[in-house]
């Protein structure tokens, strides 16, 4: 610093700047930005270099030779051969300069590395007379980093405006697919009732046509609801209903419907064991069987009459407490898929295009409303496919599982009296519920079982709880999910992240009479460790209790 005062009693005392010393300061550092600096006399097609080494020997060789070495000896890539010549040829520099205050050009050159990369040749008039140049400043600098990034953004834009068109043309086909297939059965329905006036009082006819009318009938109303099931997916307002159902006989319905297949000499129908342990369960019965119909349909569509369907379902554990998770296979020895068309079948308006599938129905949404209602119910759905070989979807979907309400007052009975058995004294419950009388029924039924509970009223008393507490005092957690100010999920986070192993270990139970769909996934991520339903049933309240006690 001390170079930079050229006189310290200056005027008014003030520091005096030595602008010789910074100017020198701030070129040495710009030269750096550099590869090379050359200074050129256009006249006499001579240079000597300024950067990185200084010419000092006061005599000035040939800039076009110096051009052809470098293009000889590797140092300019060859490809970039052209492009040198053309811009850095002396009488092109003198022209150019006429017209314009810089020639520049991109080249690629080889590094320090040995390796080529892009860099900027920068030419500039350093002195003119009579206004023409005679002499230029020809600067070198790395550009190599701004040209990849040019070309990674460059190859963005590509995919998405690919992607952009495909859509488009997807959507366009969808319309003109979707057009043929609502006026197919409109149609039915229209030729239909027009032959059945002209026969309406042949009862045996009218009711034949009335029965074809109805088929189609429901063909358009399946179409229409796709349609209007995509709408609500991309406008993010479809829900699940939670209702209970079984399981079982929904999809024995399903496979019901797909055995008549033999009768349209279409492939065979294969069903394996379907190993089910819990076989009521909540969820939306409609939009699982939704699912099935969609992947069965599919595997009819594309299998021709001397193949085979097969079908296996069974039940696994989902390592959340009142919580099962099936598993479905649906596999078929059809006419497969290509790879690139695996990749994109969940995608809207998506079909494969080629002659085989050309005369098969279906507008493209089938597979992604599927995938879609699958996620929402905590699972998915993933595919494999060889062409010409047949393709396997594999269905995962995980339900809570219902309590059965129609067993008998004896079956109720055992249940109760095998909740009273269970013994838990000596352990230490917290219970964190802002509802006092949910809270009340909650203690009554723990304190049933030995269990000594204590409540707090909202997340930040039962993080407090458990901070006054020493390690291992509660061997459980029983959170609401629904509170003021902090939510269970928000206080579970912060008990997670405590800075004790205790706490990072304690199993907390979710509580919660919200929709299971969304519920039971958000308690999983915010680290919970079970999920049971309100109202309580006491055969889960007894699960949750023997799973983590």
């Amino acid at each position: 610093m001390e170079n930079l005062v050229r006189d310290e009693a200056g005027e008014e005392g003030r520091t005096v700047i030595d602008w010789d010393y910074i100017n020198g300061k701030v070129l040495k550092s710009m030269v750096h930005a550099y590869i090379a600096i050359y200074y050129i006399v256009l006249d006499t097609d001579e240079y000597a270099m300024i950067y990185p080494t200084c010419n000092t020997s006061g005599t000035m060789d040939k800039f076009s030779d110096k051009v052809v070495e470098k293009l000889e000896d590797g140092t300019i890539d060859p490809a970039c051969r052209d492009i040198v010549v053309r811009n850095l040829d002396i009488n092109n520099i003198k022209h150019k300069l006429d017209s314009s205050e810089c020639v520049e050009c991109r080249y690629r050159r080889k590094s320090h590395k040995g390796t080529y990369e892009w860099c900027l040749v920068s030419v500039m008039p350093a002195e003119s007379g009579q206004g023409i140049v005679k002499t230029v400043t020809m600067t070198i600098r790395s550009i190599d980093v701004f040209v990849r990034q040019e070309e990674i953004q460059k190859k963005r834009l590509e995919h998405e405006a690919k992607r952009a068109y495909e859509a488009n043309k997807a959507k366009r086909e969808f319309l003109s697919r979707v057009s043929h297939d609502i006026r197919t059965p409109m149609n039915s329905i229209i030729g239909m009732t027009a032959i059945a006036k002209l026969h309406i009082n042949d009862a045996e006819r009218v009711n034949e046509y009335l029965n074809k009318i109805t088929i189609a009938g429901r063909h358009l109303l399946g179409l229409i609801n796709e349609v209007l099931d995509i709408s609500k997916i991309e406008s993010g307002h479809m829900s699940l209903i939670e209702d209970e159902f079984n399981i079982t006989d929904a999809v024995n319905e399903v496979i019901m419907m797909f055995e008549g297949e033999r009768e349209k000499q279409r492939a065979s129908l294969h069903t394996g064991d379907i190993c089910i342990k819990h076989t009521k369960v909540v969820g939306d019965e409609h939009r699982f069987q939704r699912i099935l119909v969609n992947l069965l349909g599919n595997a009819f569509k594309f299998t021709p009459s001397t193949g085979s369907v097969d079908f296996n379902m069974a039940e696994k554990e989902s390592g959340i407490s009142g919580v099962a998770e099936y598993h479905i296979v649906i596999k078929d020895n059809g006419i497969g898929m290509e790879s690139d068309f695996v990749n994109k079948i969940f995608e809207p308006f998506s079909r494969a295009g080629n002659q085989v599938t050309q005369g098969i129905e279906g507008c493209g949404l089938g597979m992604m409303i599927s995938r879609n209602i699958a996620r929402m119910m905590n699972g998915d759905i993933e595919v494999e496919s060889d062409i010409g070989k047949g393709t396997t979807f594999r269905i995962k979907l995980k339900f809570r599982v219902a309590s059965d309400n129609d067993c008998d007052a004896h079956a109720q009975t055992m249940k109760i009296e095998a909740y009273k058995k269970l013994d838990y004294s000596g352990r230490k419950v917290l219970l964190v519920e802002d509802n006092e009388f949910n809270a009340e029924v909650m203690k009554e039924l723990l304190t049933e079982v030995g269990l000594d509970v204590e409540v707090a009223s909202n997340g930040r008393n039962g993080i407090l709880k458990l901070k006054e507490r020493d390690a291992g005092y509660y061997s459980i957690i029983f959170m609401d999910i629904r509170m003021p100010g902090l939510d269970g999920y928000e206080t579970t986070r912060q008990i997670r992240r405590a800075q004790r192993d205790d706490l990072k270990k304690i199993p907390i139970i979710a509580m919660t009479a919200e929709a299971f769909s969304n519920d039971v996934k958000m308690a999983v991520e915010a680290g919970m460790n079970g999920h049971i339903a309100k109202p309580v049933e006491l055969d889960c309240l007894k699960d949750v209790l023997d799973d983590w006690l």
